[in-house]
């Protein structure tokens, strides 16, 4: 079935699932090794965290507000601001 609820969700190519992985969360983007996945928050507690799948451990990487869309490649964070203004930025992820 479906996912019920918004959040972020993990289904398996196979059909088990879906789990939610947490209910307030956009944008996941998986580590290049599979095991966790990068993603962002609104709100109180809005910046980029990063999330153990195993485990389910949460871990806030960085503190932002307004960003509306980021990519990580390598060790580098990509993101885009709502600021009206065309333009990328990028920075070093230190975990």
């Amino acid at each position: 079935g479906a996912p019920d609820g918004n959040g972020i969700w993990m289904a398996q190519i196979d059909g088990q699932g879906p789990v939610q992985l947490t209910p307030d969360g956009y944008g996941p983007v998986w580590s290049g090794d599979g095991r966790a996945v990068h993603f962002a928050r609104f709100g109180g507690d809005s910046g980029l965290w990063i999330m153990d799948v195993t485990s389910r451990r949460q871990t806030k990487l960085r503190t932002w507000y307004r960003v509306a869309a980021f990519d990580i490649v390598g060790d580098r964070l990509f993101y885009v601001r709502e600021s009206g203004r065309s333009q990328v930025f990028s920075m070093p992820l230190d975990q």
